[in-house]
């Protein structure tokens, strides 16, 4: 019986386990919003053994405002493209001539998270809950303010996969 040590076993599972160790991590801080839009691409369903409904794709999104600077349907509709990274989901999408920020985690069939002006996070931004009613159509609610005029407000928001 040979009992000897297999160093490039033992090295490769160190490195995947330290990768998933610190991609855990980033998802866990902070930095998660960097790490679902540069690392969507990576395979981690079968790192972390979970399987939460699949959102990436191109989508169409529709939210409900009553604001003069969003009075035209255009400025509160537009495409977007959500990047999936496991539980968690990053997107980027138009309203009027400002680009928003949708960094949201998946739970069940839920999507809760926070959406924000790319060029100004403390600027317009809120929270966000949608049901998945399937892997192409989701609808719920945002609530959100802006430093401009100090009020909460708050529409529905839906979502179609083109």
């Amino acid at each position: 019986m040979d009992l000897s040590l297999d160093f490039n076993l033992i090295f490769n599972a160190t490195i995947a386990f330290l990768l998933a160790l610190s991609i855990k991590l980033l998802l866990d801080l902070r930095l998660a919003v960097y790490a679902v839009k540069y690392l969507h691409f990576l395979p981690v369903r079968s790192l972390f053994r979970e399987k939460p409904p699949l959102l990436k794709g191109n989508w169409h999104q529709t939210w409900d405002v009553e604001s003069e600077k969003f009075s035209q349907t255009d400025s509160t509709s537009s495409l977007s493209k959500i990047r999936q990274f496991g539980h968690y989901c990053y997107s980027e999408f138009e309203s009027g001539s400002a680009t928003y920020v949708l960094f949201a985690k998946i739970d069940r069939d839920q999507v809760i998270g926070e959406w924000f002006d790319k060029k100004d996070p403390l600027g317009y931004s809120g929270s966000l809950h949608l049901i998945i009613h399937s892997s192409s159509k989701m609808d719920g609610m945002w609530i959100g303010n802006s430093k401009s005029i100090v009020k909460v407000k708050s529409g529905a928001w839906t979502w179609e996969k083109t």
